[in-house]
């Protein structure tokens, strides 16, 4: 793929060396590169990413060709809400996978990305899209994509950091206290259904912390507005469960199910504020309320349920 020529100009460990000058890959890539001998002190192979380069030493960096990802693009028909060189913000779908569960792999949106990007510049030397947050298979709405490595770290940390802003949308159905109020419970594993999650308070429990507010009540019917201010899988899902709201079609917590209207669980991320990752400059994405949703806010003003 190329290759770069720099000289060192202090004293210092090979990986912080490389990981400063060549800020657009990540420091695994790079690591990778000293392992598999594409990097060079003085013609001379670097063996340990911890040797110590010298001021005036000639460093030379082979980046190889990008490895293939073995997934097959498809259009599969997804909405993009911004796109430039470093990320893709796009619109996902309920019941498409964020991402596949197996090598060859098909009908994801990693799958739709491959499709949609004419240039990725490639995520730890593999030409593939960076996915840095997800959303459950049948949870829609907007969400960002990484299409380098300088934007799959720089989001990655954002995300870690709490540095982003996740607002959701949800239908629920139970008795609520106040039409406010956070929600503040540590998520764990479910040892009786091992891919599902429940509160767990003990020391093995994570820090997980969701806002909702009631934008839309109709007798027990809710609409929720919430922001997470953590990404704890289910998380939405087993706070609102919790407090005796579950999600509306969602049989794993427990929410109840209206034949003929709710075929998913009814939960949208509605909009992602992120910092750009090159620029640092703040962005809000909105993603436009699906049509099952729509549907459902239709059918609760008419009162027909």
């Amino acid at each position: 793929m190329g290759q770069y020529e720099l000289v060192a100009t202090e004293s210092e460990r090979m990986d912080q060396f490389l990981t400063r000058n060549l800020s657009q890959y990540s420091r695994g890539f790079l690591q990778k590169l000293i392992e598999s001998g594409q990097v060079f002190r003085n013609s001379v192979p670097v063996k340990k990413k911890s040797e110590i380069i010298r001021e005036n030493d000639q460093i030379v960096i082979h980046i190889p060709e990008l490895e293939e990802l073995p997934l097959k693009p498809e259009d599969l028909d997804i909405k993009v809400l911004y796109e430039d060189q470093d990320i893709l913000v796009v619109v996902k779908p309920s019941g498409m996978l964020t991402h596949p569960l197996h090598p060859g792999g098909s009908g994801t949106l990693v799958n739709a990305v491959m499709h949609l990007v004419s240039e990725l510049g490639g995520i730890n030397g593999v030409l593939r899209p960076g996915i840095v947050h997800r959303l459950d298979r049948e949870t829609s709405g907007v969400l960002v994509i990484a299409k380098n490595d300088l934007a799959q770290r720089n989001l990655q940390q954002d995300f870690a950091n709490r540095r982003v802003e996740k607002f959701y949308y949800a239908f629920v159905y139970g008795k609520l206290d106040s039409a406010s109020g956070k929600i503040d419970l540590p998520l764990g594993r479910d040892p009786k259904r091992r891919n599902l999650r429940k509160v767990d308070e003990s020391e093995n429990g994570r820090q997980a912390t969701t806002i909702y507010q009631i934008s839309r009540s109709w007798n027990r019917f809710h609409l929720l507005r919430l922001q997470i201010l953590t990404g704890r899988t289910h998380q939405i899902r087993v706070h609102l469960k919790s407090i005796g709201v579950p999600i509306l079609g969602d049989s794993d917590y427990n929410g109840r199910l209206l034949p003929g209207y709710t075929k998913r669980v009814m939960l949208h991320s509605y909009s992602l504020k992120i910092h750009h990752p090159r620029t640092g400059e703040s962005m809000r994405f909105v993603s436009p309320w699906p049509e099952d949703m729509i549907t459902m806010m239709q059918v609760l003003n008419s009162g027909v349920i």
